[in-house]
């Protein structure tokens, strides 16, 4: 467990976990003062709540914060469940959430950084509140992953993604760790993969989408976990203030996803 490290990586509730006894159901980062960034199927709505973990040094303590969620800005305009038909929905995992006021300073920014450097000797990790080998969950924890393939392919090589569990190529791709089954799991949903870049930095590449392989146990384990990746939807996040435009898709990209993006 982290806890508090990355306290730009957040839980998302239904309720107010203050309140009541519920497990977190996903993970977010934040991005600016006031926005969440996590998966569209975790469906959050308007009235849940954003949780922050803080360390209090004087006190030597561990304490939490509750921000309630008062806007939800999806990637794409299909709203509908994720996944659905057709497929444009994969790949389109991606929601922004609006907190009522701002996160403290404490909370920090998640620095997003584009996929273009994004290759196999790359090194990646996934923090999240999801659940563990032991089935614990609602505590933060990182796992130390590697890209499979940009194409969606898996650590083979192959591409045998299951054809429930689509996979997008141009805008999502499949990390994990085939050796010691470090993944994602249920309630990281959402959560960001971070890649080391210059200085020791960890910037944020994309978000937990789904598991690559359903028979998996909760969908876990060494086929790794499929991401959408943050770069094709440069103009949505742009638009709302959050991405620099230095990291804007190049004309290609954007030409791909021109039909499915709101930038309005």
């Amino acid at each position: 467990p982290i806890y508090w490290a990355e306290p730009f990586i957040v839980a998302l509730y239904k309720g107010n976990p203050k309140k009541t006894a519920e497990d977190s159901h996903c993970t977010g980062v934040v991005v600016s003062k006031k926005h969440v960034l996590t998966a569209a199927h975790c469906l959050p709505s308007e009235g849940g709540y954003v949780r922050t973990d803080r360390l209090k040094p004087k006190e030597r303590s561990f304490g939490t914060d509750v921000f309630k969620i008062t806007k939800v800005d999806y990637a794409v305009k299909d709203k509908k469940t994720f996944p659905v038909e057709p497929i444009v929905s994969y790949g389109a995992d991606l929601v922004i959430v609006t907190i009522e006021g701002s996160f403290p300073d404490y909370v920090g920014v998640g620095q997003i950084i584009n996929d273009h450097n994004l290759s196999k000797s790359s090194l990646l990790k996934v923090t999240g509140y999801g659940k563990d080998e032991f089935r614990h969950m609602n505590i933060k924890k990182t796992a130390n992953i590697k890209l499979f393939d940009k194409a969606c392919l898996d650590d083979k090589g192959v591409p045998n993604i299951p054809s429930e569990y689509k996979c997008v190529s141009t805008r999502e791709f499949v990390a994990g760790n085939a050796v010691t089954g470090s993944d994602a799991c249920y309630g990281d949903s959402g959560g960001p993969v971070l890649m080391r870049t210059a200085g020791d930095n960890w910037g944020v590449l994309g978000v937990v989408s789904r598991g690559a392989d359903p028979d998996e146990v909760m969908g876990c384990g060494k086929s790794g976990s499929i991401y959408t990746s943050l770069t094709p939807y440069a103009s949505f996040l742009q638009a709302r203030g959050i991405m620099p435009a230095k990291n804007l898709p190049d004309k290609k990209v954007k030409k791909l996803i021109s039909k499915l993006v709101d930038t309005e």
